[in-house]
């Protein structure tokens, strides 16, 4: 039997996307980086058919489908017929010793009817993060500011992921109020999932009830700091000293208009 929890807007399913996929009604987005193939676990093998099954699903049930893939498997990839393909652009090419460097990621992409078409072919994304490992212990995780910019760029609503491994698609969901849908087979990774997901709703509703009168000055920094929008530009030191000039400027010219002060 399928385990179901529910944390917040957050449905997360324990059990193979084959059985529950068909369970479950429509959805805005599906959003998902599949095994493809890099043999970095067991599990890590690339399946066409499986990706083929989940395809047919999201084009009957969503909005918009976005697929994470690799440059090394894009040629068996694209037997899938993206309509179009959206690179993610690494701001540095893999630490780890391999015949050859990739700096981005392709992201196979269905779109419908919510994608934003005036959003570019690529985005950049810092994922230069080598604590994710030790972090989550998912050896394919994706770092949570890659997820927030494709979220928040090109889709909206809620979205699912039918290969959630350790949560990043949540958590990235709820950092922008979103509802989401996630769906894993393996059950460690699910647990890890499940406590990143209640500790992300924790600190959302924390900060919501610890917000005072800067909040949109805090809401700029946070999506800053996540690589959504440039930050609003700080007053510093020369800002201050040009409105001083400026009110010593205005002083004088009012002083000298009214007959007053010492001339």
């Amino acid at each position: 039997m399928t385990r179901v929890e529910r944390i917040g807007d957050a449905t997360l399913y324990l059990g193979d996307c084959r059985d529950v996929l068909p369970t479950l009604g429509k959805v805005d987005a599906v959003v998902i980086d599949p095994p493809y193939g890099l043999h970095k676990a067991c599990w890590d093998e690339l399946n066409i058919e499986l990706l083929a099954f989940v395809r047919d699903w999201a084009l009957a049930n969503s909005g918009d489908l976005f697929m994470y893939g690799s440059m090394k498997k894009l040629p068996l990839l694209l037997q899938l017929r993206p309509k179009r393909i959206v690179f993610q652009c690494k701001d540095y090419v893999q630490l780890t010793p391999s015949p050859i460097q990739f700096a981005t990621d392709p992201i196979l992409a269905w779109p419908r009817k919510t994608i934003n078409y005036h959003a570019r072919d690529w985005f950049a994304v810092t994922t230069a993060d080598t604590s994710l490992i030790a972090r989550t212990g998912h050896p394919t995780e994706k770092p949570v500011r890659a997820m927030l910019k494709l979220i928040n760029v090109y889709t909206l609503g809620t979205v699912l992921d039918c290969f959630m491994g350790s949560g990043t698609t949540g958590v990235a969901c709820v950092k922008l109020g979103r509802k989401f849908i996630g769906i894993e087979i393996e059950p460690r990774y699910f647990d890890i999932a499940c406590r990143r997901i209640e500790r992300a709703q924790a600190a959302a509703a924390r900060a919501e009830a610890q917000a005072g009168g800067d909040d949109l000055r805090a809401a700029q920094d946070r999506a800053h700091a996540e690589g959504l929008q440039p930050r609003r530009a700080h007053r510093g030191f020369g800002y201050h000293v040009r409105r001083r000039l400026q009110a010593a400027h205005s002083g004088a010219v009012m002083t000298a208009t009214t007959g007053t002060g010492d001339f």
